[in-house]
């Protein structure tokens, strides 16, 4: 098939690991990057030989790019609250999209882009990658067969790392992941949440916010989901993720840089954790690309849509609310 003209907006630290899988990827020609910083945008690019032929815009001249008709889809990874205001613009200009998460940490703006997208007939993927890492789909594809038996019990852990002060804990920025994977293996939204949470990062704790919390869900088929989330960790990123049920259980340990072990007299010796996100899901930000094309050409159907975005801002508004009044929060939503 021809290839598919892309734009790409923002080139900070997501932006960057996207460029080089649309640069990568046989089946995209990248056109436009759109960046306030030309010298950012052009010394990136060195990397990849220069790439002359690449154009480069400010935001303000972002009419510029989506009036180009040789583009037909546009990547997003500029700053969260300039998400869903580009999305729209860009669909409305014709363009499919494919937007970094969240889209929006506003319910509204998230259902105003999915009715923008429908009315215009044009591919909306918000890109959740924890959805395409084969350790998490492999676990996934195990419970519904049925290995595990009934669902009875599901653990999410996120420990960050580098420690990243700019946004609060209770947002989409942080929690939709573990929100979703609990939603994801329990196959519906649950019935009830209950959150506590505390701070012990000093200048976190002064600005008001918080860097661990625990919050648990129950759910109407009777699992119980478990989400624990620290901003930092002093070893390096980790994230696990267990599924208990009548037949046994399910358990992801956290991503290693290397499966080589040393042993010595002191004993065994195993590779360090993976540094951060852009190592551990190095794999699953080039699978999601490739099945936003897929999507793009008629090959498959979007697997993340509008009902994911949709029942992470219920479950996270609950969270924030319980902690907010130390109670526990129902939902009455029967969104799935």
């Amino acid at each position: 098939m021809e290839s598919i003209g892309v734009a790409l907006f923002g080139l900070g630290r997501i932006g960057k690991i996207h460029l080089k899988n649309v640069l990568l990827n046989k089946r995209l020609t990248l056109l436009w990057i759109v960046d306030e910083s030309e010298d950012n945008v052009k010394a990136e690019l060195e990397h990849y030989g220069g790439q002359k032929e690449i154009q480069i815009a400010a935001t303000r001249q972002i009419e510029n790019v989506l009036a180009d008709d040789r583009v037909s889809a546009v990547v997003i990874c500029t700053p969260t609250d300039t998400h869903a205001d580009l999305t729209i613009q860009s669909i409305k200009a014709g363009k499919h999209v494919m937007c970094e998460k969240p889209m929006s940490e506003s319910n509204e703006k998230v259902a105003e882009c999915y009715d923008t997208s429908e009315q215009c007939g044009k591919i909306l993927f918000d890109a959740f990658n924890r959805k395409f890492d084969k350790s998490y789909r492999s676990m996934y594809d195990k419970v519904r067969s049925g290995e595990v038996g009934e669902v009875q019990f599901i653990r999410s852990t996120f420990r960050d790392t580098p420690l990243w002060r700019g946004a609060e804990t209770f947002t989409q920025t942080f929690l939709c992941h573990d929100i979703d994977i609990c939603c994801w293996f329990a196959g519906e939204l649950p019935d009830s949440v209950v959150c506590v949470a505390t701070a012990h990062d000093e200048k976190i704790k002064q600005a008001g916010d918080v860097d661990s919390c625990v919050v648990t869900m129950k759910f109407p088929n009777g699992a119980i989901g478990v989400m624990d989330f620290a901003r930092y960790s002093c070893y390096g990123y980790d994230i696990r993720l267990e599924v208990f049920g009548t037949r046994g259980m399910l358990k992801m340990e956290p991503a290693l840089e290397s499966t080589v072990n040393e042993y010595r007299l002191t004993g065994k010796q195993e590779s360090p954790f993976c540094a951060s996100f852009p190592q551990r899901f190095q794999d699953a930000y080039i699978a999601e690309l490739d099945h936003f094309i897929d999507a793009i050409q008629g090959k498959v159907e979007i697997y993340v849509g509008r009902e994911v975005c949709e029942r992470i801002g219920i479950v996270l508004d609950a969270i924030k609310q319980s902690y907010k009044t130390g109670t526990v929060v129902k939902i009455t939503s029967n969104k799935q």
